[in-house]
């Protein structure tokens, strides 16, 4: 892969996470939860750690697919509630933010992109 296609790849991963960010503050004013920031804490290690698993192997790439697809069944399902977790949610954009960020910033800036991961980008054009 291209030095040109690697730091669009690291740029796109950053743009993603920064538009968590985003989210979350745009949201964390209006939707504003206490206490919950633990959400946030075990969301960025839990993404990070499949963020780093899908960099690396087609396994962790399904086991990111099948969190994500879970993620979302579980978010649909309470909101199905009668108490939807309305607050808790925001923390969610702030943990993937820190979580796909603090993973593509290791694995990306300070280090190299994983081989995997530069073989699978170049393969989807």
């Amino acid at each position: 892969m291209t030095d040109t296609a690697e730091r669009r790849l690291i740029l796109q991963d950053l743009m993603l996470a920064a538009s968590n960010l985003v989210m979350f503050l745009l949201l964390d004013g209006t939707l504003s939860a206490t206490g919950e920031w633990w959400i946030a804490a075990v969301v960025a290690l839990v993404s990070g750690g499949l963020f780093a698993a899908a960099d690396r192997t087609r396994a962790g790439l399904w086991a990111l697919f099948v969190a994500g697809v879970a993620a979302i069944g579980g978010i649909v399902w309470m909101t199905t509630l009668d108490a939807p977790p309305v607050g808790g949610f925001t923390r969610l954009f702030l943990g993937l933010a820190l979580g796909l960020g603090g993973n593509r910033f290791v694995f990306g800036v300070v280090r190299p992109v994983p081989e995997f991961r530069r073989r699978r980008q170049a393969s989807a054009k």
